[in-house]
């Protein structure tokens, strides 16, 4: 019989322990073919939550507790419709781009074993197969926070660290100290922002931790000012998609003396190594990955195309952004995922490439910038082309800039692009 323990530290938002949770994992052989909904703004609850439906032969479906109760009603009965197919316990997740409130809820399937399963070959991807301290300061409402933040510390006998909300990042800085923190989760945004902290304060931390980025895009020259700042930090990329695990692969990028990355020439990193039972492959440039730990709606035998356009040399699979991200300028495809980077060096801001119809062009390129009022007012589109046309073509350029005060993103941090799109046109 299945029977692991992981253990659960809820903090204030100034790192003051909260309380503390031993969460016992009892995987009971009576599956009673019934689903539960999860929907809980405190985490310990949530936690507590999930995993007593689990003890209990009810497959749990994590939701942000934002969702309005009439949406999560209505996807409640047509699931509990295909329950009785489900053959054993399993557990249910929404891609990290639909627990928003206001777009459609997509949600996958998975016998539990599976993502109990892709979490372990998560941190063995990580060189992780002994219990540690986890710092966990995201949601835990996504397929990511779901099975390697709460399932992954359970398998694993982890000892998993989680706020409320967001701390601020001396907060963050202290824990990592304080409860002498072995690894340390963080999207891209928290990577950021985090930077600028350190940079601003001058801040330099010796301890010897694991620092594991993904749920976006980060770019290597990212990378190594987080190891200057981290010098004794082992970091990592990894790339995931909720449909297949919801973890599919990992970039080791090593330490600020041992870099990993001088083979890679792009300031795009590449996704990897796929996780043991992943397979990676690149057909009309898409990249297809078949797992294992794939949910019941996908074969396991099959490559699922995952929609993100890729290329690879003899070492590395780089993605090149999705199929519906790419902009077609008078016959000229333009890749954001390309540029950005090197748009975001330039401004030393975020921004997007998007697409928008012209009448002339088919679509035009157009640069939206996250900025404050002051960024906006010391801004030289001069200056921008100029520096720009150093770098890449002035047949790629932008040929519109526009200023946001802050991109929508999910709660992964993801920007959502289709949402800038419909706030710009």
């Amino acid at each position: 019989m299945y029977k692991k323990i992981g253990y659960f530290h809820h903090l204030d938002q100034d790192g003051t322990l909260l309380s503390f949770n031993e969460i016992e994992l009892k995987l009971p052989k009576d599956n009673k073919k019934s689903i539960e909904i999860v929907k809980e703004v405190k985490k310990e609850n949530l936690i507590k939550k999930y995993f007593n439906h689990l003890n209990s032969g009810i497959t749990p479906l994590v939701l942000n507790p934002e969702i309005p109760d009439s949406k999560t009603d209505s996807l409640l009965n047509v699931l509990e419709k295909d329950s009785n197919s489900y053959s054993s316990l399993s557990h249910i997740t929404c891609s990290s781009g639909t627990t928003s409130h206001n777009g459609p809820i997509k949600t996958f399937s998975f016998p539990i074993q599976r993502p109990l399963s892709n979490s372990r070959a998560h941190y063995a991807s990580l060189q992780v197969n002994e219990p540690i301290k986890v710092l966990f300061p995201m949601p835990l409402t996504h397929s990511f926070g779901v099975v390697i933040g709460m399932l992954g510390t359970v398998e694993m006998g982890h000892s998993l660290y989680t706020f409320q909300e967001t701390p601020r990042n001396d907060v963050l800085l202290n824990v990592i100290d304080d409860q002498e923190i072995d690894l340390l989760y963080l999207t891209p945004t928290l990577t950021r922002l985090l930077l600028k902290h350190l940079k601003r304060k001058k801040i330099s931390n010796s301890k010897k931790i694991k620092i594991s980025i993904g749920a976006a895009h980060i770019y290597k020259s990212e990378i190594l000012e987080l190891m200057k700042h981290f010098p004794n930090a082992q970091i990592f990329y990894t790339y995931g998609l909720s449909e297949v695990g919801p973890r599919v692969s990992t970039l080791d990028c090593g330490t600020l003396d041992k870099n990993q990355m001088s083979n890679i020439e792009e300031e795009v990193l590449p996704i990897g190594r796929p996780l043991n039972g992943v397979e990676l492959q690149i057909k009309d440039k898409l990249l297809h990955v078949k797992s294992i730990y794939t949910n019941t709606n996908i074969d396991q035998e099959v490559f699922f195309n995952t929609m993100d356009e890729a290329s690879s040399d003899s070492k590395n699979t780089f993605l090149r952004g999705r199929t519906d991200n790419t902009i077609n300028f008078a016959g000229v495809n333009i890749y954001p995922q390309e540029m950005e980077p090197i748009i975001n060096r330039i401004l030393e801001l975020s921004s997007v490439l998007i697409a928008m119809p012209s009448k002339l062009y088919g679509e035009i390129p157009v640069l939206v910038i996250e900025a404050t009022k002051e960024n906006e007012n010391d801004f030289s589109t001069k200056d921008f082309i100029d520096k720009l046309s150093l770098e890449v073509s002035t047949k790629i350029h932008p040929q519109r800039i526009v200023f946001l005060r802050n991109f929508p993103r999910t709660s992964m941090g993801k920007i959502k692009r289709k949402n800038i799109q419909s706030l710009i046109s």
